[in-house]
């Protein structure tokens, strides 16, 4: 290498394969001499999902190909559904009023919740989900609204499920 440091920005995924193919654990001289240690870094460059619904939208316009516009529409679904910050009370309020039933929403930032949804059942009750975040509460599962009898806990109004959820996550804004 005649740079000593070399530095870019890609969009390729970097997946299990790309990275095997980089690691050498030894010294070689098959195929090539490589006896020189170099050091790689990888490091995500995140952007606000705005930018990543504007850049998909892009790509979105210049494909023909039905399956990899159905990957595209579906990838930009699932980033309009997430919760860009719950880092105060009042945005997750906020968020939790404005959500729709049905739908699953990912919490992007540091949670201790990484899914959240309401939902409707067949009598016209509500009830809500939180997918636990095992590498922020070391937890795996779902949390349910609990009433007597093991059972999860059903509101009649889409309103009282939502102030049931806002009222269970106000721990998690208290210091």
């Amino acid at each position: 290498m005649a740079n000593k440091k070399t530095e870019f920005e890609t969009y390729r995924k970097i997946d299990s394969y790309t990275l095997h193919g980089l690691k050498f654990e030894n010294p070689s001289a098959e195929n090539f001499l490589s006896y020189k240690k170099i050091k790689v870094t990888i490091e995500e460059i995140e952007e606000s999902n705005e930018v990543y619904i504007e850049r998909l939208q892009g790509l979105l316009d210049g494909t023909r190909g039905y399956n990899a516009r159905a990957r595209i529409q579906d990838e930009i679904s699932h980033l309009r559904k997430q919760i860009p910050n719950v880092s105060s009370f009042e945005a997750f309020t906020e968020f939790v009023n404005n959500m729709e039933t049905d739908k699953s929403y990912k919490i992007t930032t540091p949670f201790y919740y990484e899914m959240i949804r309401i939902d409707k059942n067949n009598d016209d009750k509500f009830s809500w989900a939180l997918g636990c975040n095992y590498k922020v509460s070391g937890r795996t599962g779902y949390t349910h609204p609990m009433a007597s009898g093991n059972m999860v806990k059903q509101f009649k109004t889409e309103a009282g499920a939502k102030r049931s959820l806002i009222k269970y996550c106000d721990f998690l804004f208290k210091k």
